[in-house]
């Protein structure tokens, strides 16, 4: 391995070298040697093959770039850092294919990050087309598709993947044609590919697709062993973006169980508690699927998915196991049918899985899979009809899909065909993970949907019960005017009795009979019968439960609202307020003031009542107490809210040493 540094400060030089030294030190490679120069004119002279160069651009004579074209004469797979302060180099820089492009003042993390990914592209050197001569039959098979050569007697066997060929060139002919990166001679009789190598010791080296070991000779194993570091070393970083994509594709899972358990069950505790218990039991699955047992990891899942769903979401012992199965079952279904389809129809071998992007689109194609195929378990389950709002959300789903496949189909012509590069790469990957959001987002979107389509239908049903309380609230204060009628003329005729009778006994018997059944004037709350049939029957509940009520309504306040907007209103205004004053202890005071006036052509209504619990807070809205708020996720605050803004105005809701107030302003 041979690096080249090159800068007009001697200061940057020291230290990229010693950055250089350290990862060497760290991955315990010391088959490397390092070319120092101050000047582009210097480094471009120089004739070694040099795989990995740091090139300062700004310096005497020809620049970094120049000097990259000068060193890629000897190697065209060199890896080039380009190191300024200046950014008017980037077009330049991109042209010439340089792999980084890194200001000034450099950062240890960078150059240590940029070795590893310079070090990785080193060990992994295009696979190239070799010509296999033998009696006249010319053989073109891929360089990556070797195993190893092996020399016997005037002949070569090259064994390959699928079958062995017979050269009569020699051993040094094929060390000169094969990649030295990839390619090593073991002994005297083994060229063997280190990508294949599967154990090795001081003595012997096992291969994949090799039953029997291969001998070690002593004089190469020292060169050997370093080779092997040097290749591992930029296999490391392929190993970490492997971690990381099935970390990716686990966080995918976590996300569509708590949205599409959301839809089907109510939650036990809060909805980000929820989420955290999930992604918490999905990174113990991770790291049991880290271990590769498979038996494990599937036994494992079972069981965590059965946990979670059973402590998390209001289900039985019954349904928990039931769906646990499903969402596993789901799962190793979506992945099955795309590696079937990749092996089957597609023809990409299980060993081609080992490539990061590919890794990554499969495990993107089964997550959008899982989805899909969760997504209508969930309509399944909640016997929803695809009509209306739902036919878009179809839509979107069977776009996205399509999508996926294209762009997956696409990426194996050019990436399994073709050759790709570092930048092909990072937009394949990225690609994908776009592709897995807009799938999230069109789930949540769904969600959102029904969400809304459902707390319509509870509205129209509320309104609908609005308008039958209006009703029932008119009929009430009619028959209260007729009883109104009795009342005065048998309250008119007892009072004549009175005056006409002197004798003591027959008064008092008539005064109990008034008392008894309640034969005085009716309390007329406000010149609206609707509302005053309301009220009245309010004032008879905080009669029974010892609540002061006062009631103060100006005339002409509410003549502009309409009667179902005024039962919906003051209904739900009273109601929280007499739940909220019932509660409050016996020997405490309980009360509820209503007032209602009107000044600039605006209505002013004030609540105000004794409240001992303080009511709930639910993304900075006021909730009710009452027992049934949560389930309900308080509509009545809602409705008047709804009213509020109906009739352009404000309100505003105050809770201040057992008192709880609220004010709202009508612009009518």
């Amino acid at each position: 391995m041979n690096i080249l540094i090159c800068d007009d400060d001697k200061l940057y030089i020291d230290m990229i070298r010693k950055y250089v030294d350290e990862f060497f030190a760290y991955h315990k490679i010391t088959d490397y040697k390092v070319y120092e120069y101050n000047s582009g004119d210097e480094a471009a002279k120089n004739n070694e093959k040099i795989d990995i160069a740091f090139l300062d651009v700004e310096m005497d004579g020809i620049n970094g770039i120049e000097a990259g074209k000068c060193l890629r004469n000897n190697n065209k797979n060199i890896v080039l850092f380009i190191i300024t302060s200046y950014m008017g180099y980037l077009d330049d820089a991109m042209d010439e294919g340089v792999f980084r492009y890194i200001n000034k003042p450099l950062e240890r993390p960078v150059i240590m990050r940029g070795l590893h990914k310079a070090l990785l592209l080193c060990s992994k050197s295009q696979s190239k087309k070799i010509n296999i001569e033998y009696k006249g039959d010319n053989v073109i098979i891929e360089q990556d598709s070797i195993i190893c050569i092996e020399s016997l007697v005037r002949k070569r066997y090259i064994k390959t993947d699928t079958q062995s060929y017979i050269s009569l060139k020699s051993l040094s002919y094929w060390q000169s044609v094969l990649d030295e990166d990839k390619f090593f001679l073991v002994n005297k009789s083994f060229i063997v590919n280190i990508d294949r190598v599967e154990r090795f010791t001081d003595k012997y080296i096992e291969l994949k697709g090799i039953e029997e070991p291969i001998d070690l000779s002593r004089e190469k194993r020292t060169a050997f062993k370093q080779k092997m570091l040097l290749y591992l070393a930029g296999q490391e970083q392929v190993n970490m973006e492997i971690i990381i994509s099935y970390a990716f594709a686990h966080i995918i899972e976590a996300i569509i169980l708590w949205m599409s358990m959301s839809q089907m069950y109510e939650h036990r505790y809060k909805q980000w508690v929820t989420g955290i218990a999930i992604m918490a039991g999905h990174a113990v699955m991770f790291v049991v699927f880290l271990t590769g047992n498979i038996y494990f990891v599937t036994v494992v899942n079972l069981l965590t998915y059965i946990l979670l769903i059973y402590i998390l979401y209001n289900v039985n012992k019954r349904a928990a196991v039931f769906w646990g199965v499903i969402y596993i079952a789901i799962m190793a279904l979506s992945e099955q049918m795309i590696f079937y389809v990749l092996q089957f129809i597609m023809r990409i071998k299980y060993v081609e899985l080992k490539n990061t992007m590919i890794i990554v689109m499969v495990l993107c194609l089964c997550k959008i899979l899982y989805f899909i195929l969760i997504q209508i378990m969930v309509m399944m389950k909640n016997k929803s009809s695809v009509s209306d709002n739902g036919d878009l959300s179809m839509l979107l789903l069977m776009v996205t899909l399509i999508a996926s496949l294209t762009v997956f189909i696409t990426y194996y012509i050019i990436g399994v065909e073709s050759n790709v590069n570092t930048r092909e790469t990072v937009w394949a990957v990225a690609s994908s993970i776009i592709l897995v959001s807009s799938d999230i987002l069109v789930l949540w979107v769904s969600i959102r949907i029904n969400e809304r389509k459902a707390e319509n239908e509870r509205i129209k049903i509320q309104l609908e019960q609005e308008k039958a309380d209006a009703r029932y609230y008119k009929l009430e204060n009619e028959k209260n005017e007729s009883l109104e009628i009795l009342r005065h003329d048998m309250n008119n005729h007892l009072n004549t009795m009175l005056g006409m009778e002197t004798n003591s006994d027959l008064k008092d018997y008539i005064t109990l009979i008034m008392e008894q059944y309640n034969i005085k004037k009716r309390t007329t709350f406000s010149n609206n019968n609707v509302l005053n049939g309301l009220i009245s029957e309010y004032s008879s509940k905080c009669y029974t439960e010892n609540i002061e009520f006062v009631v103060d309504i100006r005339p002409g306040t509410i003549d502009d609202i309409v009667a179902t907007d005024i039962v919906a209103l003051f209904g739900n205004i009273l109601s929280n307020a007499y739940e909220a004053a019932k509660q409050c202890e016996e020997n405490s005071e309980k009360y509820i003031e209503l007032v209602v006036k009107r000044k600039h052509e605006t209505t002013f209504i004030k609540c105000v009542n004794s409240c001992a619990v303080p009511p709930k807070i639910i993304g900075g809205n006021f909730i009710s107490i009452k027992k049934d708020s949560d389930r309900k996720h308080g509509y009545g605050m809602k409705s008047i809210d709804k009213i509020v803004n109906k009739y352009h105005g404000s309100h505003i809701e105050q809770f201040d040493e057992n008192e709880f107030t609220i004010s709202i302003m009508l612009m009518i």
